[in-house]
């Protein structure tokens, strides 16, 4: 049932109480047109045998009439044979009170004898019936009994009187009374059904005259109700015109419908704006993100390089030393070429350490970046749940719905069936709002990889900060140990020796801050896919909500 259309169920709801009332009308025309048709048969059954009762009394009364003067029995015998009816076919009969004939005006010969205990065809004790009949004060016998010439029985009506001693009878035959009586019953049944047939055809006339009403007041109640279900069916599926409103005009339960679905997308098409703004703004902080990492990465490469250099200088500066040890003469050219050397990489370092200051400072920009990423995106989880809170609302409303129309009985279920789809609209409605806040976690979690991504660097440039303030504590040291070789040539040895010591430690300090550069590098690209992932997954966002025209 729940398959079939509302509209179907609105003509039917017309149809079948016309249809069963016509039924049962007619129903009650037909039994009552038997009835009747049966009370004819028996009034016309009645006042036939009422007819044929009154002649045989009349008949009885006649020859009661014409034995009064006899003489003597032979006479009153004489009288009864003589008397015939009916152009001679019928006539009297007489027996006494012992069952023996007396007169037998058709057959002579039974005349003297006993008939008490003869029975009928039928097996009846006829002339015992005649006798109680007459004892009685008269009456009247039904029986059936062959027509001269036959042996068919055929219906017979007979009467006995009490004269003397003498039970007077006669009967005749009353076959024509019945065919009388069928031919009525015939009329009367062709009459019926011709009766029957109108209101047959008259029912035909009003059932159809219902459905075409029905069917118009079905396309009337309809047509408002399959708009609100196609403008749910539209945000459900994800395409639909939020700027659209139903009208709600109607002055009835499906214009408070429609006014309630036009407060409905007003409140969604609210959200969705306020979700497209949000989005924007994620972008272009995305965008801002991955043009700031693309410069660290820039700058990180810029620091690599140049750790690079420092530690060629370096390895320089350690042959240097060996060169100095080896050849005292040429001590004071090495210490001048070790001390250019110092004050070269003493500046390449000052430019690295200002390098990884401004990075510091970049990431640290980064960080605001991100955190302001992670707002955006609980600002959006905060839009979903009340998405979401309007979703159970709705599927709140529409179990309310449910509920009524179920207590409405038979009336309600029509409405019952649109307060399902509605709610499994709204369910719909917070399975898609449950889809976006997977997103917004999953974009949140890869914001708080950024950050921590991001923080691991300004932990690094930190240590690389240290590091190259050493290293420039090492160079100062060198500058000094140049600056003192010219004036102590006899330590050229011992001085040489200890150049080479410390270039080997700044050569060790230089390859921890290449290795540090590296990974510096290698976080930065980290965070520059990451970047890209954030605004991937902020375009997504963007086109689910886009896809709501507000």
């Amino acid at each position: 049932m729940n398959s079939v259309s509302l509209r179907t169920k609105l003509i039917l709801l017309a149809f079948f109480p016309v249809f069963i009332l016509a039924l049962v009308l007619i129903s009650k025309a037909y039994f009552s047109a038997q009835q009747e048709a049966q009370s004819r048969v028996m009034h016309l059954r009645d006042s036939l045998y009422a007819e044929r009762k009154q002649q045989l009394d009349t008949l009885l009364e006649m020859a009661s009439t014409a034995i009064s003067s006899a003489a003597d029995d032979n006479s009153k015998k004489a009288i009864l044979r003589s008397l015939r009816y009916e152009n001679g076919k019928n006539y009297f009969f007489v027996y006494d009170l012992q069952g023996t004939q007396m007169v037998s005006a058709d057959q002579p010969e039974r005349e003297g004898k006993n008939f008490l205990d003869s029975k009928s065809p039928e097996g009846r004790f006829l002339v015992k019936e005649y006798i109680e009949a007459a004892r009685k004060g008269g009456g009247y016998i039904n029986y059936n009994w062959p027509k001269p010439g036959s042996t068919v029985a055929a219906p017979k009506l007979a009467k006995a009187i009490l004269q003397g001693e003498w039970v007077l009878a006669t009967g005749f035959y009353i076959d024509d009374l019945e065919q009388m009586i069928q031919k009525q019953r015939e009329v009367t049944e062709q009459q019926i059904y011709a009766d029957l047939l109108s209101d047959a055809l008259i029912t035909l006339v009003l059932v159809a005259l219902v459905i075409f009403i029905g069917t118009l007041f079905a396309k009337a109640i309809l047509k408002p109700l399959l708009s609100v279900v196609q403008a749910m069916q539209d945000i459900g599926t994800g395409e639909a015109d939020l700027t659209k409103r139903l009208d709600a005009s109607i002055g009835h339960e499906l214009g408070a419908l429609a006014q309630a679905f036009n407060q409905f997308s007003g409140k969604v098409a609210t959200l969705v704006g306020q979700v497209q703004s949000s989005m924007r703004s994620l972008g272009q902080s995305a965008e801002h993100l991955a043009a700031l990492m693309q410069k660290t990465e820039a700058g990180v490469a810029q620091q690599h390089s140049e750790s690079d250099q420092v530690a060629t200088a370096i390895n320089e500066m350690s042959a240097t030393a060996e060169d100095v040890a080896k050849s005292a003469s040429q001590a004071a050219q090495a210490a001048n070429h070790a001390e250019t050397q110092v004050h070269e990489a003493n500046a390449k370092l000052h430019r690295a350490i200002a390098v990884i200051g401004g990075l510091e400072q970049q990431v640290q920009v980064g960080v605001s970046v991100i955190d302001k990423v992670g707002d955006d995106s609980r600002n959006i989880g905060a839009v979903l749940d009340v998405i979401r809170s309007i979703a159970d609302q709705t599927n709140l409303l529409a179990l309310n719905a449910a509920i009524e129309a179920a207590r409405a009985g038979e009336h309600g279920r029509g409405f019952a069936v649109v307060a399902d789809e509605v709610r499994t609209l709204a369910a719909r409605t917070s399975k898609s709002t449950d889809e976006i806040n997977q997103m917004i976690v999953s974009l949140q979690q890869g914001a708080e990889q950024a950050v921590q991504a991001i923080n691991e660097i300004k932990h690094h440039s930190q240590n690389t900060v240290q590091q190259a303030q050493q290293v420039d504590a090492a160079l100062q040291e060198i500058q000094h140990s140049v600056s003192t070789i010219n004036d102590m040539n006899n330590q050229i040895a011992s001085a040489a020796e200890e150049q080479t010591t410390v270039s080997e430690m700044i050569n060790r300090n230089v390859h921890q801050i290449v290795v540090i550069a590296q990974e510096t590098s290698s976080d930065t690209s980290q965070s520059a896919a990451i970047s890209k992932e954030l605004m991937h997954l902020s375009d997504q966002l963007n086109a689910e909500v886009c896809r709501y025209k507000i």
